[in-house]
């Protein structure tokens, strides 16, 4: 289900991209993995609001992550992590990034969501409110959503 064939790379200006075969310096730069349903994704350990996040995934080239296959994407962040982890849901939680709703099952009952505005995921749980803080975070290569 998980393979390594996404691989970003920089070129002499610092500029990110896949390579495409065409010649020139590239410099491998960050490893996404392919999930099979999602396409090329990539766990980012270091911690940042989900708006920094979301600059930073499409600095690369995508945007943060929206699962389309739940036990796909669980099974990917056992391999990295048991910490939440923001993804595409923001304020309102009624939408993924790509604009398809969120199911109700994907969501965990939250007691109290007080400024709670942020969406994050933990490894075989489901989505949950969380603060707008620091967390790490998920790209998903070749999306970038309005």
């Amino acid at each position: 289900m998980v393979t390594s064939d996404c691989t970003i790379y920089v070129n002499d200006e610092g500029t990110t991209r896949q390579y495409d075969g065409t010649s020139g310096e590239l410099t491998p730069f960050i490893p996404f993995t392919t999930l099979v349903e999602e396409g090329c994704i990539h766990y980012e350990s270091s911690t940042k609001k989900w708006n920094d996040a979301r600059t930073t995934c499409w600095n690369m080239g995508g945007d943060l992550f929206v699962a389309g296959d739940f036990m796909g994407m669980y099974n990917y962040l056992d391999t990295f992590t048991n910490d939440h982890v923001a993804v595409g849901v923001h304020t309102g939680g009624d939408t993924w990034l790509d604009g398809r709703p969120v199911d109700p099952q994907e969501l965990k009952p939250d007691k109290n969501p007080k400024n709670e505005e942020c969406f994050s995921v933990k490894s075989n749980d489901k989505l949950h409110t969380h603060r707008c803080d620091e967390l790490s975070f998920i790209c998903q290569l070749g999306v970038l959503y309005p």
